[in-house]
């Protein structure tokens, strides 16, 4: 009698397949400006992060507040999983920086790190 498959509690990790790495980028477009961030006020800055690093974050949470010289704008995190930081406060940024990712695990995030 052939036993029904087991589920794989490592997600694929080791078989070739990639974890799932959500990052929280600065937009190119911030909702409230109604418009494109223009160029002068693309000197945006890390206000603060409202997780620490390493907390667990629900999709939808505010996680970072960007000043953008015109607003401070909260980023919200796309997916549910532990929050690291790959910026500072008062680190300057641009419009595609990565500002953090949220990963399923500590494991992951290392992994991530090495590419």
């Amino acid at each position: 009698m052939n036993k029904p498959p087991q589920a794989d509690i490592n997600y694929g990790i080791g078989k070739g397949l990639q974890p799932v790495i959500t990052p929280i980028q600065v937009p190119e477009y911030i909702r409230g400006l109604h418009t494109r961030v223009p160029k002068q006020a693309r000197k945006i800055t890390v206000m603060s992060w409202l997780k620490a690093n390493g907390e667990f974050v629900a999709d939808g949470d505010p996680v970072v507040v960007l000043d953008t010289r015109k607003a401070a704008v909260e980023m919200a995190a796309q997916a549910s999983g532990l929050l690291f930081h790959l910026r500072s406060v008062n680190e300057k940024v641009k419009v595609g920086d990565i500002l953090g990712v949220v990963a399923d695990s500590v494991e992951e995030f290392e992994q991530y790190c090495k590419h």
